[in-house]
């Protein structure tokens, strides 16, 4: 989507060609993306790239779009990994950008191993889950055996127009 920069105060004169706008116009009534996916490990990447490509066309710093890319994918691969019930139905993903904070919510019909670790556990690849790496990261069991997984941002986003 592209951002337009303002007009100046008299609404009348085009954008200089140099001044990049702010990336937070884009996030004035609210930038959704959706994806619904089958439970399927091969789904994954082409799920990244497409979240990576959506934030940056967003103007989103890319230590913020990096993090954010990382959680929602572990958050994917639990949500498929851990749909012990069926191979069937749909993982849906859905992402909100607001000025402040981007909202990421996961949502499948599986049911869940329910365990409560005694320590932190750790991914194979050695990184903590969502849960623990994203201060505001919480599970929600749904009705109807969905569950939800929402992450946002604490601050607000970093401004892609002031990064050198």
């Amino acid at each position: 989507m592209p951002i337009a920069s303002p007009p100046d105060a008299e609404g009348t004169d085009p954008p200089h060609p140099r001044r990049r706008p702010s990336p937070l116009a884009a996030f004035a009534a609210g930038a959704i993306l959706t994806v619904m996916m089958p439970p399927r490990t091969a789904h994954l990447a082409a799920v990244r790239t497409h979240i990576k490509t959506w934030l940056t066309g967003l103007a989103v710093a890319d230590t913020t779009a990096h993090d954010i890319v990382t959680a929602t994918d572990e958050a994917l691969t639990n949500a498929v990994n851990h749909n012990h019930d069926t191979l069937t139905g749909l993982v849906a993903l859905t992402i909100e950008a607001t000025p402040t904070a981007i909202t990421t919510t996961i949502t499948s019909n599986g049911t869940w191993t329910s365990s409560t670790p005694k320590e932190p556990r750790i991914s194979p690849i050695g990184t903590s889950t969502p849960c623990q790496t994203t201060p505001s990261a919480r599970r929600t069991p749904e009705p109807a055996r969905d569950r939800k997984l929402s992450t946002g941002a604490a601050a607000p986003l970093p401004r892609a127009d002031l990064r050198r």
